[in-house]
């Protein structure tokens, strides 16, 4: 009777769907990165598979920079020559020995200006711990220049006493100069990418090491019209530079962390 059905106690709400409900996963529910979850983040907020993940991406674009480094200055041995000399050498092998004496100054002046460089890239990374494409197509040019740097080493090597000799070498290492001054110089304007309580005295210190490099080298050129030995000789300027500013900026320069 439907008097009867209606009187009855009311039939209690069956309760699998609050159950399944809570059972179920949704996609906010699932781990960051997994299926049905939401898209991991970097440290600088984009996707990319996680903190884990974007580390293992940053150490990459560090480890790739130090075997363009090692690969530039191994190139500059290479191109070494041991003299060929028919037996009996005798004397012969004295003068050929003397010959590469400017082969050998070309190769200690590189591997010294490519130290510079990667001690510079060593600072800079130092206080970097993210990075975005921009930032990595300005290494990638500056690893471009630091990878041609054996050209105008053979060059200086052969015809060292010319002036344009001196002014191909100085202009080449100028430009890498500012290509590695560019890395610093975006990285800087984003602190997202940079290590939290950097000082901008840090970056100003690294930059004017930079910096120094790029004029000492350029600033070089209209000398080597006069005098290529001149020019060759004033780069001497940038160590001392450098250790003046490391006098200047004492903190800046024992920061290691």
């Amino acid at each position: 009777m439907h008097s009867g059905a209606g009187s009855g106690p009311a039939a209690e709400p069956t309760a699998p769907s609050a159950r399944g409900a809570a059972s179920s996963p949704t996609a906010d529910d699932a781990p960051a990165g997994e299926p049905g979850g939401p898209p991991a983040h970097g440290p600088s907020g984009r996707p990319g598979g996680g903190h884990e993940r974007r580390g293992l991406e940053f150490e990459r674009v560090v480890f790739f920079s130090d075997a363009v480094f090692a690969i530039a200055i191994t190139l500059l041995a290479l191109e070494i020559r041991v003299p060929e000399l028919e037996p009996p050498a005798g004397d012969a092998l004295a003068g050929a020995l003397l010959d590469l004496i400017p082969g050998i100054a070309a190769y200690a002046l590189s591997f010294l200006v490519i130290a510079l460089f990667w001690m510079g890239h060593h600072r800079i990374f130092h206080f970097i711990v993210d990075y975005d494409y921009r930032l990595a197509w300005r290494n990638l040019f500056f690893l471009l220049g630091v990878a041609f740097i054996p050209v105008p080493t053979q060059v200086i090597a052969r015809y060292g006493d010319l002036p344009l000799a001196t002014m191909f070498y100085a202009a080449t290492l100028a430009v890498v100069a500012l290509l590695e001054f560019a890395v610093l110089h975006y990285a800087a304007g984003n602190p997202q990418l940079l290590r939290a309580g950097t000082s901008p005295r840090l970056a100003e210190y690294v930059g004017l090491r930079i910096l120094a490099m790029a004029a000492v080298f350029g600033l070089s050129m209209p000398l080597a019209l006069l005098n290529p030995s001149a020019a060759q000789l004033s780069w001497a300027l940038i160590p001392l530079i450098q250790t003046a500013l490391s006098r200047r900026y004492p903190d800046e320069h024992r920061q290691r962390e």
